[in-house]
């Protein structure tokens, strides 16, 4: 729905790293916490990049496209709450 779709982007942010603890420090997420966050490895960048999209898509979660480098190889999610910057 709409109200569903609208919740979640503002929710969830999702992206793609060469370095999940770098990335998690500068979004403001505590490593410990680990049910505000959630990654993968994939393969390789490609897919990293094709997952990223799956999910900013199918699941209307908030985030940048075209982000990471040739090595981002992590995709992540992470509860957007007080203190963490999208």
């Amino acid at each position: 729905s709409i109200s569903s779709s609208y919740n979640r982007r503002h929710l969830v942010y999702t992206g793609i790293t060469d370095d999940i603890s770098r990335r998690l420090r500068e979004h403001g997420i505590n490593e410990e916490d680990t049910a505000d966050y959630t990654f993968e490895k994939c393969d390789s960048s490609n897919e990293a990049r094709e997952t990223e999209e799956y999910i900013k898509t199918r699941y209307c979660t908030d985030g940048d496209s075209g982000g990471g480098n040739d090595n981002s190889c992590y995709i992540y999610s992470y509860r957007k709450k007080s203190g963490t910057t999208p």
